[in-house]
Parts: structure tokens; C-alpha cells; sequence
């Protein structure tokens, strides 16, 4: 276990008159690919978006993912293969310093959040696990890299997520939104945010699966990544009483705090459909868990802005408009990145870190207190 959690002391301030070019690095549950964006911040306000992209996972890198977050929710943490981690999480290692030589310069940013992969999530155990080597990330790029950002929050008895309301309630303060605003946050797994500024009220939680279940779907039925557009599940018949079975779910029944692993979830209850209603009905249930956790708000939401890969699904953006009271947008409709949100994010909690300020909020999470996190790993010399 010591290739993803060795670390070192947390390093002094960079820049003395406080803003930072801060580079972000997310790869979510949905294991697709992942996300690159520079932003520069004091690690309160957005002081200006720079560059971001998003660069595909190569297919063998997906599913060694996905199945090492399988094995690892099936046996347990403790019962992976040493060999198998250690060979996944190089791999992946690999693949996020290859986009980075590629296609950026550190010479002007002064700190990297690496966010690393997910695999295993098990907040009732105190217990969440993100791979990735960042100290070789450091030392290949010649810059400090902030990881392991949701360890404290855990140890202070939070879920460890979600990690992104934070950030949303700066967005939607700089974006002027009507409130209260709903971030939904569409990946593999989904997340809202919730703020009203009127009231100093921010919340946050894990709504359900997001795109997770209709992209395994789309894997085994058609041997695609995902469903492009939306375009399968458009083909689909929604099966109301497969939704109305699985909305049992005991998870869509707690109130937040609350996160949970993308494998909690599977795609059983949809597997004796047709291909394409099994996916349209997939993509349903998760449009009703979002719409069901509406009764943890304090008031109805507003506005729901929409960020994560669900932006760019056709079908599950018109399913979620037509079953919300309010408006529903994409979060590029207020002058943000909805692609980049998240590795933004993890660029202005790197900042927050070394500034020792909370990366996470008790309403959202449940942890004790306010708390600072991340470990800062500094090139070898």
C-alpha cells in the first residue's frame, strides 16, 4: 500500500502575494478518461479559467479500472492482488504523465491537485482509497503535488464526500445565480450542491449512479464506452415499474450525510430488458434519484446547473427538464467549464491546502469540523 500512500510534510506558501496558477487533474467514477484544467486562485475566489482538456482513457486502462474497483468492493481492500494494484495503479500513473508532457509546461504553475482513482469508497468504514503515484508525478514534472485530499475529512468522521460543494458555492457566487442553485454533478456517480446565499446554507450529498449504470449497460449490450449523445437510451422504452423497484434502494432512503461507491449500484434490475430500454430506463432511475433527493433542500431549488459527463447526454438532460420544477442548464450557460468543473476543483483545494484552509464543509459531509487536508509531495532532490 505504500505506493499511493507515502507522503511528505506540507510544504510553505509559494507565491507571497497569494494567487496561484494551480493545474487540477480528475479522472471520476465513470472511468472514461481524465480531466486537466489551470485556473488561477487565492484559494478563495476564481480569479481566471486557463487552459483545460479532457483526454479518453485507452480502452485496456478502462476496464483494468473498473475491474480493479470491482475486486476491490467485492474482496475487500485487504484481498487485492499486491501485483494487480501495484500494475494498475502504474499504468494509470503512466497514462496522467504522458497527457501532462503533452500537453502542458510547469514552468509557470505552482502547484498540482492530482485527485487520483477512485476504487474503493466505504465511508461507514472510515474508508476511501484513491491510487496514483504522485510523488513520481512530482518528480517527472519538477512540481509540488497536493493528493490524498479526503483522508481528514474521514478521520474526523465525515463521508469524504462529496469533495466539490466548496468549490460550487464559489462558482455560484461569482456566476450571480438565482438561488437557491442546485449544482448536479453527472459522472459515474451523481452529487448535488445545494447553496442558498441568502440563507448561508450549503449542502451537499450523493444523489445515485449518474452515468455509471447506462455506461455498464452500453459496455456489455453494445461494446461501447458509453452511450454517445444519448442516442441508445433515445431508442429505449422507460420501464416505470423496474425504477419504482429499484428506487427501494436503501441508500435513496437515508438523508445526507451521505457518499457512496460507484459498484453499490448494479445493473442487474435492468439486464432482462431490451438493450436499448434497459439503458433509457437505467438513465430514468438515475434523473429520479436526483429529482427524490429534492426533499433534503430547504426549499425547492431555483436553478439546477448541470456539470460532469450527463451535460453532454441529449436524453438524460431532457429527462432531468422535464421532471424538475425549475430550471434546468448547463453549467456553461452561467460562463463556466461543466467538463472542467471538477479538475478545477481539485486545482483550487490544492491551493486551499497549502493556504491551510477547510477543503470540506460538516453540512456536507458530516465530519466534526471544518478541517484542511492533502499531502503535499514535493520532486526528489
Amino acid at each position: 500500500m505504500r505506493l499511493f500512500l507515502k507522503h511528505l510534510a506540507a510544504a510553505p506558501k509559494l507565491r507571497p502575494d497569494m494567487i496561484y496558477t494551480a493545474l487540477g487533474i480528475m479522472t471520476g467514477t465513470s472511468c472514461d478518461g481524465a480531466d486537466f484544467a489551470i485556473i488561477k486562485t487565492d484559494g478563495e475566489d476564481v480569479i481566471q479559467h486557463d487552459k483545460c482538456l479532457s483526454v479518453d482513457f485507452p480502452k485496456n486502462l478502462r476496464q483494468n479500472l473498473i475491474a480493479l474497483g470491482q475486486e476491490a468492493k467485492q474482496k475487500g481492500l485487504e484481498n487485492l492482488a499486491e501485483n494487480h494494484l501495484a500494475t494498475v495503479t502504474e499504468d494509470y500513473t503512466d497514462f496522467i504523465i504522458s497527457c501532462l508532457k503533452a500537453h502542458f509546461s510547469t514552468q509557470n504553475i505552482d502547484i498540482i491537485g492530482f485527485h487520483g482513482q477512485t476504487i474503493l469508497h466505504h465511508p461507514d468504514k472510515g474508508l476511501t482509497v484513491q491510487i496514483g503515484d504522485a510523488q513520481k508525478i512530482s518528480n517527472v514534472m519538477d512540481c509540488q503535488v497536493i493528493f490524498d485530499f479526503r483522508q481528514a475529512d474521514m478521520q474526523a468522521g465525515g463521508q469524504g464526500a462529496p469533495f466539490a460543494p466548496l468549490y460550487h458555492k464559489a462558482l455560484l457566487r461569482r456566476g450571480n445565480c438565482p438561488m437557491p442553485a442546485q449544482f448536479v454533478n453527472v459522472g459515474g456517480v451523481a452529487n448535488v450542491t445545494y447553496y442558498d446565499a441568502l440563507q448561508d446554507v450549503l449542502l451537499g450529498w450523493d444523489t445515485g449512479p449518474g452515468n455509471g449504470l447506462s455506461d455498464l449497460l452500453t459496455q456489455k449490450f453494445f461494446n461501447q464506452p458509453y452511450d454517445q449523445n444519448g442516442e441508445l437510451a433515445a431508442e429505449g422504452v422507460i420501464h416505470q415499474d423496474v425504477i419504482t423497484r429499484a428506487l427501494q434502494h436503501d441508500f435513496l432512503q437515508k438523508p445526507p450525510p451521505k457518499s457512496f461507491d460507484r459498484h453499490d449500484f448494479d445493473i442487474m434490475p435492468f439486464t432482462h430488458l431490451d438493450p436499448h430500454d434497459a439503458i433509457a430506463t437505467a438513465l430514468a432511475f438515475s434523473v429520479e434519484t436526483i429529482i427524490m433527493s429534492d426533499k433534503f433542500c430547504e426549499k425547492p431549488p431555483a436553478l439546477r446547473l448541470i456539470s460532469g459527463g450527463g451535460v453532454k447526454n441529449k436524453t438524460f438532460m431532457n429527462l432531468l427538464a422535464a421532471r424538475s420544477a425549475c430550471p434546468v442548464m448547463a453549467a456553461g450557460k452561467y460562463e463556466m467549464r461543466p467538463d472542467a468543473i471538477e479538475a478545477e476543483c481539485f486545482a483550487w483545494l490544492a491551493v486551499r491546502s497549502l493556504e491551510g484552509l477547510p477543503l470540506s464543509a460538516p453540512s456536507v459531509t458530516g465530519a466534526k469540523y471544518s478541517i484542511t487536508g492533502g499531502k503535499c509531495f514535493t520532486p526528489a532532490a
